[in-house]
This record gives structure tokens, sequence and C-alpha cells, in this order.
């Protein structure tokens, strides 16, 4: 796991890489140890602070919590995918979405000794991973903001992972989280992306130049902004 998590990454030491195939290679490998970092400490808060209350004396599953874990570090990775396709041609955005995915794998299997679970554990979560992009890549970013569509269903896909009732209280309670992990890995600034003074009309996040989205919450960049 990467050191000690400062509120959001800065990514200074990458500013004079290029985005090339070895530079997003370089920036991948970077990414993989944070982003797994960030996406587990964020479904941790979820679990023990947000929705403790709705528990009750019921105990979360330890597979419950991992599934959780696990569905944070996927939708981390999608994320970067839709930021990589709205800016880099196919070939560069399959480099590095290709590297950052073997190395998330490498350091999972990190902790499992067994030849045999180490396979096992790299086809089950790129078998999770498959399935993740299949059903999360029927949404049209055009016509519907990220927070109003991805998130609301990763919301129920989470309570469903903890055993809960489809509580849309509940549901909303989930993108605060995943939103800040977003937030925290600060793709846009690996990749050098430039910032502009504007801001982004529905989170408050600052816009990349030229845009057509908000990096943060998936908004449409309109005149408005």
């Amino acid at each position: 796991m990467a050191e000690k998590k400062p509120a959001i990454l800065d990514w200074e030491e990458f500013q004079s890489v290029k985005n090339n195939q070895q530079g997003l290679m370089l920036k991948a490998k970077a990414l993989a140890p944070w982003l797994i970092d960030i996406a587990s400490a964020n479904a941790d808060a979820l679990i023990t602070i947000v929705l403790k209350p709705k528990f009750k004396d019921r105990k979360v599953e330890k597979n419950s919590h991992l599934l959780v874990q696990i569905d944070f570090i996927l939708i981390c990775i999608h994320w970067c995918d839709r930021v990589l396709s709205w800016h880099f041609e196919e070939d560069l955005r399959f480099v590095f979405f290709d590297a950052l995915i073997v190395e998330i794998e490498h350091m999972l299997c990190k902790k499992v000794w067994d030849k045999k679970e180490k396979v096992a554990v790299r086809r089950d979560f790129e078998r999770m991973l498959n399935s993740f992009q299949q059903e999360y890549a029927n949404y049209n970013m055009v016509s519907e903001p990220l927070r109003d569509y991805i998130l609301w269903r990763f919301g129920f896909r989470v309570l469903e992972h903890l055993r809960m009732k489809e509580d849309v209280n509940c549901a909303i309670h989930v993108r605060g989280p995943v939103l800040f992990a977003f937030e925290q890995l600060n793709f846009a600034g690996l990749l050098g992306l430039q910032k502009p003074a504007e801001t982004c009309i529905n989170c408050s996040a600052s816009l990349v130049q030229s845009a057509k989205f908000c990096n943060q919450c998936g908004q449409k960049v309109t005149a408005a902004n």
C-alpha cells in the first residue's frame, strides 16, 4: 500500500513527464497503489462512519466489506478510463489502462503466497472488472451526468453487497466517499492537464482546459461554466 495519504495528490514529480507510451506507463504504475489505498479507505469510511447507524447491532460480514472495497477500486478505475477516453486517442488510452490493471493485479496478489491462489485472484479480479466495465459503459455521458446516473446505480450496488434494503437516503450517502476518492486521486493532475480558473457549476471543481466534462462529477461543461 501507499504511504501516508495526503488530502489530495498533487503529482508534482510527474509534471515534466510526457504523456507518451513510456510516460503513461510510469504514471499508471505510480497511480495503482494510491488508487487501491484511497478507494479502500473511502469504502471503509462509508461503512464504519456514514452507514454505521443503519446497521444497528448487525455486524458487516468480512466478505461484504471486501466486496465494497473492490467495488470502490473498480469505480475509480472506471472513472480514470473515462477521463482517458475524453483526452487521449485509443492507443494511448489502453497503454495507460492496461498498465494500471497489471499493476493493481500485482499488488492485490502480493498478499497471496500460493501460485494457484494468485491465478485465482487475478482471474476473479479481471472477471469483476470486465463485468463492471460492461455494465457501466451502457451510459451516455452527454445526456446524463455522472452523479445522476452511475453513482446512483453504484449506491444501490453497494447496499446490495451490505445486504441493506434499497434505501434512497443510504444510496445517496454512497456518492460522497466516491466523489472524494476521485478528488483525492487528482487524475487530471497526474495526466498534466491544465486547469483554468473556471469551476464546474455542478460541483465547484476546477475545470480542465477545453474539457467537455468535469473531471470530478462528470457534468457536461456548458456555456454557463
